[in-house]
């Protein structure tokens, strides 16, 4: 029997095994007999437990011995009873709305047990298996941000954070070489505006991607979980890495450009309150309002340089909007390409200042996600 002090918080079935035998040894079951067949298919599918007469099976078509599978059985079912048995926290019953969603977008294992539940979701935030996980822990560690709601949905400070900790994660995952450069960011801002004009994001995305890597930024793209109605975050991790979250709540290419422009505002302008400010709170008396016009006035200036929005504004002519769309829709492609942004971007950046209707020129615009 397989005995080890060590005590696994993971649960591998021997159906699993089994399957890696049946590859590890290139077995080609359609030719065993069609008994064995269903013995193999029911063990794989249906986690047949392993007894004696399957274990002698196993060991006649797979490979290993009868008592090596009788071993891996035992095994299973004692760990099966030890997770089962094992304590979960007081409070866990707190996430497992949380722990749902989390498992449909496979951002933490799969699994049948509170205990393995409730270790994938502190592994997950980075907190010791034998550590209380508590809501204030998680907030406290993730929420140094600045980000903005979409509308008036209700919100979950837990679920903004646990999205912001997934980000942190990925970001991990991005090959950023160099501390965050202001400089240099501000500089290639002009380079990623041309971006726009590329109309879905998977053609995009690598380019996007190691332009803000070389600034020491990291960029990630998300979808949103339940009760995060967030449109874009900003904040630094460890204080010198810059990150920019993009979520998919809207799948329009304007939104991402002017989400994007915005979240880099926070980051060069509000660096400083962003980096010190634990509970999201700037750290001078400058009110949130104020961060926000700051850092929509900055994504303003960015997208519509060299020119100024007064300037592209007396470009735009809006009575030709009124009289003959076709040609005032000529009249914004040509401002774009002086601009040297897509046409949808520079058709939102007028209706967010109310100078183009919401409902004109609706198809200008294009969903940026497949």
């Amino acid at each position: 029997m397989l005995n080890s002090e060590f005590q696994p918080n993971w649960i591998y079935p021997p159906s699993k095994i089994v399957e890696n035998f049946i590859v590890l040894n290139q077995v080609d079951t359609s030719k065993l007999h069609s008994r064995t067949q269903k013995v193999l298919h029911d063990l794989v599918n249906k986690n047949t437990p392993i007894d004696i007469n399957i274990s002698k099976i196993l060991e006649e078509t797979i490979g290993g011995t009868a008592q090596f599978w009788l071993n891996i059985q035992h095994q299973f079912t004692l760990n099966t009873l030890r997770i089962e048995n094992s304590h979960v926290d007081n409070n866990f019953n707190d996430y497992r709305g949380l722990i749902t969603e989390l498992k449909k977008t496979d951002w933490i294992p799969k699994s049948n047990y509170d205990y393995l539940d409730q270790v994938h979701l502190k592994s997950f935030f980075g907190i010791s298996e034998f550590s209380i996980l508590t809501k204030k822990y998680i907030i406290q560690h993730n929420l140094r941000i600045k980000f903005k709601n979409i509308g008036k949905y209700s919100s979950s400070e837990l679920n903004i954070a646990t999205l912001v900790r997934k980000a942190e994660l990925e970001a991990k995952k991005q090959l950023i070489t160099k501390q965050w450069d202001k400089a240099l960011f501000l500089e290639k801002l002009q380079e990623i505006k041309k971006l726009s004009k590329v109309r879905k994001f998977n053609d995009f995305k690598l380019e996007l991607q190691n332009i803000c890597n070389q600034c020491g930024v990291a960029f990630i793209v998300l979808d949103t979980l339940n009760k995060s109605p967030i449109r874009g975050i900003s904040k630094f991790i460890n204080n010198h890495t810059g990150l920019i979250i993009i979520t998919t709540k809207y799948n329009q290419d304007d939104v991402f450009w002017q989400t994007f422009f915005h979240e880099a505002g926070h980051l060069v302008l509000h660096s400083k309150e962003m980096v010190f400010a634990d509970q999201g709170a700037p750290a001078e008396k400058v009110t949130t309002e104020e961060l926000e016009t700051q850092a929509d006035n900055f994504m303003l200036s960015q997208i519509l340089y060299p020119y100024t929005n007064e300037d592209v504004i007396s470009m735009f002519n809006k009575k030709l909007m009124y009289s003959a769309k076709e040609k005032s829709w000529r009249n914004i492609c040509q401002i774009a390409r002086q601009i040297n942004i897509s046409p949808s971007l520079l058709t939102g950046i007028l209706k967010l200042q109310g100078i183009i209707p919401y409902n004109y020129f609706t198809n200008g615009h294009n969903k940026i996600y497949d």
